[in-house]
């Protein structure tokens, strides 16, 4: 992902697989790559605290 598609999906939301039947609605609050893995800081859109997680495990709704 280059940076210009990074820009893009600042604020996006999204839903963050949590388990096999549990996926939360998430806002993308920063991206970065790690060891050339894609990764989100990710907050809920209900409740608090954010995190980072691997990209794969968000799916974007979309992306402008």
């Amino acid at each position: 992902m280059t940076a210009a598609e990074m820009v893009r999906v600042l604020n996006a939301e999204g839903s963050l697989f949590v388990s096999a039947r549990l996926r939360v609605a998430v806002r993308i609050v920063n991206v970065k790559t790690s060891y050339g893995a894609l990764r989100f800081l990710v907050t809920p859109l209900a409740g608090e605290g954010e995190e980072w997680v691997d990209a794969s495990r968000v799916t974007l709704a979309e992306v402008r």
